[in-house]
């Protein structure tokens, strides 16, 4: 399983690049080559090489987040369904790039597993998985979806000034992606396997602290600059 959510992890950055920056390319694979595809950015060999820096940063954190995700929640299933259950999500985000007219503006956690589903269930009937293995794989799609949006939300969009502030924009999209992935709610089950957070649940508080990111409190004696708080910690 860890070639599969290393894998994953891979295509998760790669389609949100896609969609992001359709002048990448459709038959271009990999994060390296799609960002120095990226029009804005492909002359600039600095900008290139630190921005797919990042982004493979980007890849191996999601990918440990996933790893531990598997581990701790569904560590009762068995690893072949498992195994499984994660090749159809992968499948599903791989298939991204076939969806017509996918828009930024589409790419939140709920309607990216709506047009994803299908294709991974496809993929799960065919390999015949459990029920609770199904349970597995859509919260699993479910959760992967998250960092699609959250990768897509932390891309900036380059223009000139890329050239003369080439160290600024790559530090800051570092800290852009350190801080949107941080924001995705991991979904849980409990100890009996009875989820506790759906996945469902999970994309939706996932498309609030992204597209709020901070909340501020009220009620409370606290100077001004501790009363705005990220979102997902208040």
């Amino acid at each position: 399983m860890p070639g599969d959510i290393r894998g994953l992890s891979q295509k998760i950055v790669e389609n949100a690049l896609k969609v992001a920056f359709p002048s990448a390319g459709d038959r271009i694979e990999g994060i390296s080559g799609l960002v120095s595809s990226i029009r804005e950015i492909k002359a600039n060999r600095k900008a290139r090489s630190g921005v797919a820096a990042r982004l493979e940063e980007a890849a191996f954190e999601i990918e440990e987040r996933l790893l531990v995700y598997a581990q701790r929640e569904f560590r009762n299933l068995p690893k072949a369904e498992r195994d499984l259950a994660v090749a159809g999500v992968l499948a599903a985000i791989d298939s991204m790039d076939t969806i017509e007219d996918l828009a930024v503006s589409d790419v939140h956690s709920a309607r990216l597993f709506q047009l994803l589903v299908p294709r991974a269930e496809e993929h799960w009937h065919h390999e015949s998985l459990s029920e609770p293995a199904l349970g597995y794989g859509r919260t699993y799609l479910a959760h992967a979806c998250s960092y699609v949006a959250a990768v897509v939300q932390a891309l900036p969009e380059f223009d000139a000034r890329v050239n003369m502030e080439t160290y600024q924009i790559v530090r800051r999209l570092e800290e852009e992606l350190r801080e949107a992935i941080s924001r995705v709610v991991t979904p849980t089950v409990g100890l009996s396997g009875a989820q506790l957070t759906a996945g469902d649940e999970a994309s939706h508080r996932t498309d609030i602290t992204l597209e709020y990111g901070t909340i501020e409190l009220f009620g409370l004696s606290l100077p001004d600059k501790l009363r705005k708080q990220p979102i997902h910690s208040a």
